[in-house]
């Protein structure tokens, strides 16, 4: 599992949003209208670019107005996003309301956070924050706790606790979290069938 990398924290405010909006569209270079249109009109970008500027304060020594964007964040969004969390480039909140990272979290590139989720540590005060990989996929309602790490390219099924590491490219779910297994080949039909 490659470890995301800091590569994104120096770009400026405008290259961190045009990255994000290009890699959450799919194209090179989207258009300043059609970024400004998405922040008015889509919740989930504006609730990205709001976190973006405020890790962006926190990160230039001013602490004050980052909690305040962050507020701002949580008032129109209904989501937290900490400053402290890494979080590269590419990051989709579908549906933010209640989508929670904490301030230890590291998140590779174009991960999908879907509304209610948690990424936190197991104790209060602790710094053990999950470290997430590339092109990984939380479903709602899912939380995952403590020095976890998802390798790139898994998923979180929904409703899911995730405490345990999950290697790359697999999917989990269930409370406890478990890997899901690929049913098996549907075979002919069985005994006393079709006939």
């Amino acid at each position: 599992m490659s470890s995301p990398s800091n590569s994104h924290s120096n770009l400026s405010f405008r290259e961190e949003v045009f990255q994000d909006a290009s890699r959450i569209w799919g194209v090179d270079r989207p258009g300043l209208k059609r970024v400004a249109g998405a922040f008015l009109m889509d919740v989930g970008i504006a609730a990205v670019i709001l976190f973006r500027l405020a890790h962006r304060l926190y990160r230039r020594g001013h602490p004050v107005l980052s909690i305040l964007v962050t507020r701002l964040n949580l008032a129109l969004h209904g989501c937290q996003l900490a400053v402290g969390a890494e979080i590269g480039p590419g990051l989709r909140l579908p549906h933010p309301p209640a989508v929670v990272v904490g301030k230890g979290v590291r998140a590779g590139k174009d991960i999908i956070l879907f509304q209610n989720v948690s990424l936190a540590a197991r104790r209060w005060n602790s710094e053990d924050y999950p470290i997430i990989g590339d092109r990984v996929v939380i479903f709602a309602n899912s939380v995952v706790l403590g020095s976890v790490r998802l390798g790139d390219d898994s998923r979180v099924g929904a409703c899911s606790l995730v405490l345990h590491d999950v290697p790359a490219g697999v999917t989990v779910a269930g409370t406890p979290a478990v890997p899901l297994t690929p049913k098996p080949a549907a075979a002919g039909p069985r005994d006393g069938e079709g006939q």
